[in-house]
């Protein structure tokens, strides 16, 4: 039976929040409003990016390649919008920079530049604190909740990751992935 009201609830689209990519040949702007970067592997696959699900997945045994991407939760200067902001492992450089000298990433006015012309160009990113001028920011969106409603994975998968596994650690079905801790990037790794 629906739940008819005369006005809408104040948080009228719950965990739904719009995904954003800096645009081709353009630039992205807002405030950050996460904390900390979340991220895992995805694919694109099947005509859009979805999450690597080892050891079952689909993308991974049709020998798609995976890539990590950071996702963070933004207002929109040009919209004045919450949203999820997704960007490469390689844009994400100046925002560890800034986590590491701020503590937080919350507060922080980010700057994304698309470098060419092609959508899926490397992005270079600035990053300094927003004068917020005494207003305040949202709360954080919840990410993995978000994510999991854009990815159509089942509700238990999102609530199954509020269950840590380990400090840094968020379990997504069966596969464990660290998600919040950016991967080593290849020419950087030692062999034992």
């Amino acid at each position: 039976m629906p739940n008819w009201q005369t006005e809408p609830p104040a948080d009228a689209r719950g965990v739904a929040l719009p995904l954003r990519r800096t645009p081709a040949n353009g630039t992205w702007a807002g405030i950050l409003t996460s904390p900390n970067i979340i991220g895992c592997d995805t694919h694109y696959y099947g005509g859009r990016t979805q999450p690597c699900e080892r050891p079952n997945c689909d993308a991974c045994l049709h020998g798609i390649p995976y890539r990590w991407h950071a996702y963070v939760g933004a207002i929109d200067l040009r919209w004045a919008q919450h949203i999820i902001l997704e960007l490469t492992s390689q844009a994400t450089d100046n925002l560890y920079a800034y986590l590491a000298a701020h503590g937080t990433l919350r507060g922080c006015l980010l700057e994304c530049t698309r470098i060419g012309p092609r959508r899926n160009g490397r992005v270079a990113t600035r990053c300094k604190p927003a004068d917020l001028n005494g207003r305040p920011l949202p709360p954080p969106p919840d990410i993995v909740a978000a994510l999991s409603i854009i990815w159509g994975l089942p509700r238990d998968a999102a609530q199954a990751a509020r269950s840590p596994v380990g400090p840094t650690t968020i379990a997504l079905n069966s596969a464990t992935a660290d998600l919040t801790r950016r991967p080593t990037p290849p020419h950087l790794q030692t062999n034992p």
